[in-house]
């Protein structure tokens, strides 16, 4: 299994991967941002890479928090936040590659 490190900007501490950050980082993130987190949490989307969209959302919301709370130089949260947008989009692009097979579907089966 690779290793897996806190998503926190500037933190490479090792963490298990279901867990979106170390310690000290999630203990920054206020309890109603969590909940958002785990309650978007699918057990397997680590090993699948495949997380929510709503999960990507509340995921980069604690991230961001924690930035502002450590006075993160913008630059640097921007470089880091650029590769999890490209994530949003990739889990939006699947999204609708799901809904379109679904909707080709029945679209086939109400001809036959």
């Amino acid at each position: 299994m690779a290793s897996h490190t806190c998503h926190a900007v500037n933190c490479r501490a090792e963490c298990p991967p279901q867990y979106l950050c170390c310690r000290k980082h999630w203990s920054m993130v206020p309890q109603p941002m969590q909940l958002l987190v785990y309650t978007h949490y699918r057990r397997g989307q680590c090993d699948d890479m495949n997380p929510s969209v709503e999960w990507w959302q509340a995921a980069m919301t604690a991230v961001l928090w924690v930035a502002t709370k450590e006075q993160q130089p913008l630059d640097v949260v921007k470089r880091e936040l650029r590769g999890w947008l490209l994530s949003v989009f990739a889990a939006y692009e699947r999204r609708l590659e799901v809904v379109d097979a679904a909707m080709a579907r029945r679209r086939e089966e109400r001809r036959v």
